[in-house]
């Protein structure tokens, strides 16, 4: 059996789970598991399993939603999850059973994660840097609590660089109200290259006419 803790209350006790200044989506987080059955049924999970294989050694995943990416952590893995969202994260305490893997539970944002420098050797964020409020100050944290040689690895919505990208400026605005924050139309793989780190291998999936790439970072080391 996994190990787990949740830091900021028991997974019952909400009020103490949220995050300073976060805004709570209670009807977004109730629905999203149903919403995304069907996906997970046909894409995320083998998008997730593919992430997240060959993982090693101490583990960062931000936003961690209900705890989708549980199941797929490897042996080998300690994995602490952070999210903003205090219903997410009573979600995500129910659904531990379904790592095989050590985890541990934070509240807190993206943008100001409790961890020291260099603490972690991957960074993971699936389907989050879409959402967050500011994409450039989570990347900065990221780098900042990745050991040296450490890894983001990130499965995220992103927009299309042809004309199908100028729908998706049109839809975004409707789709983040309804889906909880999410910005489909976000150069998310510029913002990752502009935070300091150098792309490694990566793939592009479509998903419901909004593509998701699925890559792995490293950290770009002076020259």
């Amino acid at each position: 059996m996994p190990r787990s803790t949740l830091h900021g209350g028991r997974a019952r006790d909400q009020a103490s789970l949220v995050a300073p200044d976060h805004r709570s989506h209670p009807i977004f987080s109730a629905i999203y598991d149903p919403f995304n059955a069907a996906a997970e049924h046909f894409v995320l999970r083998r998008l997730r399993g593919e992430l997240l294989t060959d993982l090693h050694g101490r583990v960062l995943e931000i936003g961690v939603g209900t705890g989708a990416n549980f199941a797929h952590y490897p042996p080998g893995c300690a994995v602490v999850a952070t999210d903003p969202e205090p219903h997410m994260l009573a979600r995500a305490h129910a659904h531990l059973g379904r790592s095989r893997v050590p985890v541990e539970l934070h509240a807190c944002s993206a943008e100001n994660l409790p961890f020291a420098d260099g603490t972690f050797d991957a960074v993971i964020s699936t389907m989050v840097l879409c959402s967050v409020d500011d994409v450039a100050a989570v990347l900065a944290e990221v780098r900042r609590v990745l050991a040296p040689r450490g890894e983001l690895r990130y499965l995220e919505h992103v927009r299309y660089e042809d004309w199908r990208g100028r729908f998706q400026d049109v839809l975004a605005p409707v789709w983040c109200r309804l889906a909880g924050g999410c910005h489909i139309d976000r150069c998310i793989v510029g913002a990752i290259r502009g935070a300091g780190f150098d792309l490694g291998r990566e793939r592009r999936s479509g998903f419901l006419g909004t593509p998701l790439q699925l890559g792995v970072a490293t950290m770009r080391t002076p020259s």
